[in-house]
């Protein structure tokens, strides 16, 4: 399994609010999860979503080609929440001006889990929201539509704060930041626990069949 995080705007490459969450999945099957930073600018230049937006989408079909059966964990934080949407939504529904890329139906397939911290597009009125945020605040790009992640919906969990000024147009940085010390991370990190179970179970009942029709 591999994790990808997408950091936020200015944060370092490696760690960042999505490092220790990332490295605790990481550590539920020591050898077996391969966590790996993406490497876009993440910055607050015009362009820099919309390029991380491409980089998302290749580095997912090009595993799903080289590696089909590897699934997929996706943090995003911030910007990095956004291009993790935007990716895993249509073409014509990004509001960035990207390459009109989509992800193959095996690389859609692969994504196991998303986990959106602090959206700029929040959308408070989906079924995968957490956090004690106010209904019908939304984030400072405008809200997502709410049918643009119905295809990993059951997988996805968009977490945002009552006094976030990203995803809910009010607050302050304190609120923005407060992800890895107010528990939702750590809710996260459960949530994933429970996923790397199923996912072992999973391999173990592969490794099975494939025994017994030795």
């Amino acid at each position: 399994m591999r994790v990808i995080t997408v950091r936020g705007t200015n944060e370092q490459l490696n760690g960042g609010m999505l490092g220790p969450l990332a490295q605790q999945i990481a550590s539920a099957s020591p050898g077996h999860i391969q966590v790996t930073p993406l490497e876009y600018a993440a910055s607050v230049e015009p362009g820099t979503q919309a390029d991380g937006v491409n980089l998302l989408m290749s580095t997912l079909n090009g595993q799903a080609e080289q590696c089909p059966a590897q699934h997929t964990v996706l943090l995003g934080y911030s910007q990095g929440a956004m291009v993790v949407g935007d990716a895993l939504s249509a073409p014509d529904v990004r509001p960035n001006e990207d390459n009109g890329y989509t992800l193959s139906d095996r690389a859609s397939e692969n994504v196991i889990v998303a986990e959106l911290f602090g959206d700029p597009r929040f959308n408070s009125e989906t079924s995968y929201d957490v956090g004690d945020f106010t209904k019908g605040t939304n984030g400072v790009m405008g809200a997502r539509g709410p049918h643009e992640l119905d295809r990993y919906a059951s997988h996805t969990q968009s977490y945002c704060n009552y006094d976030d000024p990203i995803c809910q147009t009010y607050g302050s940085r304190k609120g923005h930041r407060e992800y890895a010390t107010n528990g939702l991370r750590d809710q996260a990190h459960t949530r994933r626990a429970a996923v790397n179970r199923r996912m072992r179970m999973h391999m173990r009942n592969i490794w099975r069949a494939h025994v017994r029709g030795i």
